[in-house]
């Protein structure tokens, strides 16, 4: 493969992925959910809340680019934003119950899109891979 394809080749994958991504959130009844909305329900865990820079660090995106996603998870209650009680400039994201019944939906939305990506891969090729694609990162 031409080396000057890469950005060809690293978009058209991620148009794949994320319209696969789609079709399973559909299957599995997450009608109103983005893939990027998953990505946030995915960072929150039922432990404890998170704060939005947490969250954007995690998903790899802007603080400010997380807010309305959060606030689309709010308004479908699947989330609940507060301040926090120890800065009150910063908000906290915590899951809900139902918020908490999609999170497990989208990870497995998400576990099977790993089986397929890494479908006739070998451990050491994952690693690789895994590897190689944190480089084109920094």
């Amino acid at each position: 493969m031409k080396q000057d394809r890469l950005l060809v080749l690293i978009t058209a994958l991620r148009d794949q992925i994320l319209d696969e991504i789609k079709k399973d959130y559909l299957r599995f009844g997450l009608t109103n959910i983005t893939p990027a909305m998953g990505a946030v329900l995915c960072t929150l865990k039922s432990d404890r809340p998170q704060s939005m820079k947490e969250i954007a660090k995690q998903i790899f995106r802007d603080q400010s680019s997380v807010t309305p996603l959060v606030q689309k998870l709010v308004d479908l209650n699947l989330a609940i934003q507060e301040r926090s009680s120890v800065d009150a400039r910063e908000s906290q994201v915590r899951l809900t119950m139902s918020g908490r019944n999609s999170r497990l939906k989208i990870i497995r939305a998400g576990r099977k899109m790993n089986a397929r990506l890494y479908r006739g891969m070998s451990a050491v090729d994952r690693k690789h891979l895994i590897s190689l694609l944190a480089q084109l990162k920094k």
